[in-house]
């Protein structure tokens, strides 16, 4: 499978608001740990992938766990077994600082897939919002009951695996269509009152990659 990766690292402007965790707004708010023997069953992420030998969702990638056949599969892999928060039926919204680079790390996919920030009117609280060309799919709200967004929390970021398809479309639920890096610094303290923020240009991270099943 020959695939392409765009990797983007865009916001603009400046603000003084200190750096937070994501904001749940549904669904369990809890991290929960897991190994080598979660991969194929337990966590809501953990699926069998339908591209190439099945064992390449969000798990093996973040994790590093061999096994995979999807040609540079592991390529930017934090390789890292990171708690994932809440469960399938947790959606949420994230706190952005402006400034912080949001990358895309890995992506297997048969269209063209887009994702943005979309302001919710609190300063610096963003939906994730995935576009395809069928549909977009929002970290806010579920999707039968399901949400197409996993977060994991690393040693020194959050990781997102995305699912692009839906149920009507068969959708194998490995949440390796889009995977992306927002880093989680120290808090820095605010001052006595906050700058309003100057302009935020929205992040759009695009790829085009080919899957093979």
């Amino acid at each position: 499978m020959k695939r392409w990766m765009l990797s983007l690292c865009l916001l603009l402007a400046m603000s003084t608001a200190s750096w937070a965790s994501p904001i749940v707004l549904a669904g369990p708010s809890t991290l929960t740990p897991w190994g080598a023997a979660d991969l194929a069953s337990g966590p809501f992420w953990a699926n069998t992938s339908f591209d190439g030998d099945g064992v390449a969702n969000v798990g093996y990638y973040l994790s590093g766990t061999p096994g995979s056949v999807v040609p540079n599969f592991y390529d930017n892999s934090p390789v890292e077994f990171m708690p994932y928060l809440g469960s399938g039926a947790t959606t949420f919204d994230w706190s952005i600082m402006p400034g912080m680079p949001v990358t895309s790390l890995q992506g297997v996919t048969a269209w063209s897939d887009t994702l943005y920030l979309l302001p919710t009117g609190t300063p610096n609280i963003y939906t994730l919002a995935l576009q395809t060309p069928y549909h977009t799919w929002y970290s806010n709200a579920l999707d039968g009951g399901r949400s197409h967004f996993a977060a994991f929390q690393g040693s020194d970021a959050w990781y997102i695996g995305i699912e692009d398809m839906t149920w009507s479309q068969g959708a194998d639920w490995d949440y390796n269509d889009l995977v992306v890096r927002i880093p989680d610094p120290s808090p820095v303290p605010e001052p006595g009152s906050t700058l309003a923020m100057m302009g935020l240009g929205l992040i759009a991270i695009g790829r085009k990659l080919r899957r093979k099943r």
